[in-house]
């Protein structure tokens, strides 16, 4: 799909460099930060606070968030609300290494990247303090500086992804990546952690092939695009300006269940050379996806039951699952987009072709299941329930588990 240039005009590099500014804050203070204080939840949620604004909609004055984020700073240093000298005096003797000409320097500096959902930010702060450890470990992981970026990309999206969703009463959930992703691309040396959030959505819907979406697929996608010459984005923070400014070609859609399609044409001659070469880009990277998913699985299972699931020519058989059943699982990196929707497509056939072809007379008593990294969408849930497949698949460190015949969510 053919993607419009980066136009690169001085509103845009004008919103890169406030986001810049952002980084410097928050790499800054990473520097000097202690191995206790990387630990410490609450320096934590602070530095994730700070890739968010604080404008309400009345409000005129771009000082607003500087103002909002100097409250959080002095909430976070136990002091009352002072000037911005004495606040910048006690944030150079916290951080002894930080001179109290560059820390009145950040005090002084405009931060944030978007409005994030008043609803989700109490949310996203409880779970920053439940899990701080994988939070502080994908900071540590963004921070550093590696041979093979695009690994440690997706190193730190599965981090964030192995946090869980953030969940509110009233809104529903988001990813995590929405609320932290902000803060770890700040952290990048390298500049390559893509900020991925509502705002990238329609960027990430142009990229869908191969299950491109909230994910490590979406972020390995997205930080592709930096560098390349017919797109013109350098770094993570013009690509975020990027996907908030350019509009992008639709992705196709597909049709909702018991839509009747309509305008047949005759089967056309396709070009099996171009679908080949696309496959080929991906495969290497779907593989490896594939493998850390399926070596979750053993660990998971060896944990909770002390006997590893077995394979053949499929992807895993929990023996005995239930008394006198066992389990076949097909292991599939992404469930939504066109992508996605083709590796389940292609998890179904193979799970009915195996069960067929390694359990013969046996098969009645062989339940079959999809391993995904997330849940997947409502549609697709119901699908694999007609079809009587159940869906597994991880939050955080639980497997959680749709299987028939009641198909209702519980931990495996």
């Amino acid at each position: 799909m053919q993607l419009p240039s980066f136009k690169r005009t001085r509103d845009q590099l004008r919103w890169a460099d406030g986001e810049k500014n952002t980084a410097k804050f928050i790499r800054s203070l990473w520097t000097v930060a202690t191995q206790g204080q990387r630990h410490d939840p609450r320096f934590l949620c602070f530095l994730i606070q700070c890739g968010w604004t604080n404008i309400r909609k009345t409000q005129t004055n771009d000082d607003a968030t500087r103002l909002w984020r100097n409250r959080r700073l002095a909430e976070f240093l136990r002091i009352k609300p002072v000037s911005d000298l004495d606040l910048a005096n006690e944030l150079s003797r916290r951080f002894r290494g930080l001179s109290r000409k560059a820390a009145l320097s950040l005090v002084l500096m405009r931060t944030g990247f978007a409005h994030y959902y008043a609803p989700f930010r109490p949310a996203t702060l409880r779970l920053v303090r439940k899990k701080s450890r994988l939070v502080a470990e994908a900071c540590r992981i963004a921070s550093s500086s590696s041979a093979n970026p695009s690994d440690k990309v997706q190193r730190v999206v599965q981090t964030l992804l192995n946090l869980g969703d953030i969940t509110t009463p009233q809104r529903g959930k988001i990813s995590a990546l929405n609320g932290l992703s902000p803060t770890l691309a700040c952290l990048d040396p390298q500049r390559k952690v893509p900020i991925m959030n509502k705002r990238t959505e329609p960027l990430l819907g142009a990229l869908g092939a191969f299950g491109a979406g909230m994910n490590c697929e979406g972020a390995a996608a997205l930080s592709k695009l930096i560098g390349q010459s017919k797109v013109h984005v350098h770094d993570s923070f013009e690509l975020d300006v990027y996907a908030c400014t350019e509009k992008f070609p639709r992705p196709r859609r597909l049709p909702k269940p018991g839509f009747r399609l309509g305008g047949q044409r005759e089967l056309a001659i396709k070009n099996e050379e171009a679908v080949i070469a696309s496959l080929s880009a991906e495969k290497i990277l779907i593989h490896r996806h594939h493998n850390s998913l399926t070596t979750r699985l053993r660990s998971y299972v060896i944990s909770r039951y002390g006997v590893p699931p077995t394979e053949s020519g499929f992807d895993a058989l929990l023996q005995n699952w239930k008394p006198g059943r066992d389990l076949l699982i097909e292991a599939k990196t992404a469930s939504g987009g066109p992508g996605g929707r083709f590796q389940i497509r292609l998890a179904v056939g193979q799970l009915f072709d195996y069960r067929w072809i390694y359990f013969g007379r046996g098969r009645r008593a062989v339940d079959l299941a999809i391993l995904l990294p997330s849940e997947p969408a409502g549609d697709v849930r119901s699908l694999l329930r007609s079809l009587n497949i159940g869906v597994l698949w991880f939050e955080g460190k639980v497997l959680f588990r749709a299987l028939p015949p009641k198909f209702s969510k519980t931990a495996l």
